[in-house]
């Protein structure tokens, strides 16, 4: 689900990078007026200190609820009635799946992992972590839980050379 869209997009798995944790999936219909995000140069250097912002959904559905009030989660359940597909859809429909996004500074960057001190919400990890020009120079792996707050990347390059083994071009 993208904002402002209660269509879903299915995913087709393409490869999956499991030295690196990631997978490249593919959709055969592009979300109407939502352009691609772009990928950070080649040579770009991610810079520690520099500023970061992520983008991501929340985990499941029970987080989306969580934030809504009791009697919009109450008049959501009766109306889905207990369908486990139909829930989805309806918070689609009343515009409730949207991405959220945190700030925050890359604090270590090392050839296979970038160190950001953004948040993110459980179950976020593939979500684009963007430099200050809005290019994606990470995506969002996962988070040290007994640290507060310092989530890991997976550094675009790793991507990028994904995408050039697989003989793709990153859309956009």
């Amino acid at each position: 689900f993208f904002p402002g869209s209660t269509d879903f997009y299915e995913l087709k798995e393409v490869s999956i990078a499991e030295q690196d944790d990631f997978a490249i999936l593919r959709t055969t219909r592009p979300p109407k007026g939502q352009p691609p995000l772009q990928l950070a140069p080649a040579h770009q250097q991610i810079r520690i200190g520099e500023p970061v912002v992520i983008m991501s959904y929340p985990g499941t559905v029970d987080s989306i609820l969580s934030r809504l009030s009791r009697t919009v989660s109450e008049q959501i359940f009766s109306q889905v009635g207990g369908d486990p597909v139909a829930l989805p859809e309806l918070l689609a429909t009343k515009g409730l799946i949207r991405p959220l996004t945190t700030q925050g500074h890359v604090s270590d960057v090392s050839k296979d992992v970038v160190t950001f001190d953004a948040r993110s919400s459980q179950g976020s990890s593939g979500g684009a972590v963007l430099d200050r020009e809005g290019l994606v120079i990470a995506v969002n792996h996962s988070s040290l839980r007994g640290i507060g707050g310092i989530n890991l990347g997976v550094p675009i390059q790793i991507i990028r050379e994904q995408l050039d083994r697989l003989g793709l071009t990153p859309a956009g």
